[in-house]
């Protein structure tokens, strides 16, 4: 079934949306048209009135909310490969035009690929040396460095938690690409100024990003996130990341993406896209000029810039370019 998202029918609107005197009119979600004729067979006309309560309570919701509706262009496009079915990670290639870097959720072998922002598939890299318990982002340096950030932990119990660092592959000839270094690494907790408090910290992340030599880890909660900072000039043992931060946000975060100037990040939600101003004083990214972008896009599962346009993938294997700004 076609995911139903909101858009509207005008040029992208301001970001000062709060009493600007634009009218801005919506576009019914395309599951509003007869949903009982997409669902046949049997249930399917109560399917079709499910569906249609489902969208008007989400069109309800997202009709009267402040911050603006992101406005998509184009449709989204299918990612053209059958190997690519959850792609949990996207960041934007600093060395070779046009290419962007994926990976699979928890469950696949340990590889990336190379697809366009159409989602045509390029090419498939295996990474040598890597274990793949649960990938849900990738990050990149200006050297083109490319992070995978091994996070995930649903149950909230994992004492393997690790950064493989990689660098970026010719997608044109490269098959294979080594890890260049293996960052294991904890949360930083009470432990770490009372040694004797013993009690480990444990966090579910879906989001991760570089920026002026640092790694920063974004959790996932019901109605907040974490911001930690992992140092990785530090060349041996565990790390301990660092936390920044704390923001209440509405909905799960699911992954990050930063200009590469550093001065811009964005932050997927299920309900959402965040994108903060980086403050001049400090990285505290949470802290700087924010702006939501209500969006529905199904399970959305990674981010990533691209100039003044945002991509975005869900479970669905779709995949979305929004302008920004």
């Amino acid at each position: 079934m076609r995911k139903c998202f909101i858009r509207t029918n005008h040029p992208y609107p301001s970001l000062t949306n709060e009493g600007s005197k634009k009218q801005k009119t919506t576009k019914l979600p395309s599951c509003f048209r007869r949903p009982e004729r997409r669902l046949r067979g049997r249930g399917g006309k109560v399917l079709g009135i499910a569906s249609t309560l489902l969208c008007t309570f989400l069109f309800t919701l997202l009709s009267h909310v402040s911050a603006p509706l992101l406005f998509a262009e184009t449709e989204p496009s299918i990612i053209d490969s059958d190997e690519i079915n959850e792609s949990s990670g996207l960041v934007k290639s600093r060395q070779y035009p046009g290419i962007f870097w994926t990976h699979n959720d928890s469950g696949d072998a340990p590889r990336i690929f190379a697809i366009r922002d159409d989602g045509t598939w390029v090419a498939e890299v295996k990474v040598d040396g890597a274990l793949h318990s649960d990938w849900e982002d990738i990050a990149i340096a200006d050297d083109g460095t490319l992070y995978i950030c091994d996070i995930g932990d649903n149950l909230k119990r994992r004492h393997d938690l690790v950064i493989y660092q990689i660098r970026e592959p010719n997608p044109k000839k490269d098959k294979v690409v080594k890890v260049t270094r293996k960052t294991s690494f904890r949360y930083q907790s009470a432990a770490d100024a009372l040694p004797q408090n013993k009690k480990s910290v444990h966090f579910d992340a879906e989001a991760c990003f570089f920026a002026s030599g640092n790694l920063y880890i974004l959790t996932k909660h019901d109605f907040h996130t974490e911001l930690y900072r992992m140092d990785l000039s530090q060349s041996e043992g565990e790390i301990v990341a660092e936390r920044i931060s704390k923001l209440a946000i509405p909905g799960r975060v699911t992954a990050a993406d930063v200009t590469p100037d550093g001065k811009t990040l964005a932050v997927l939600t299920y309900m959402g896209v965040h994108v903060f101003e980086k403050p001049k004083e400090n990285d505290n990214y949470l802290a700087g000029a924010h702006q939501m972008f209500e969006q529905f896009f199904g399970q959305s599962e990674a981010i990533a810039f691209d100039g003044s346009d945002i991509i975005i993938t869900n479970e669905e294997s779709q995949i979305l370019k929004v302008p920004y700004k």
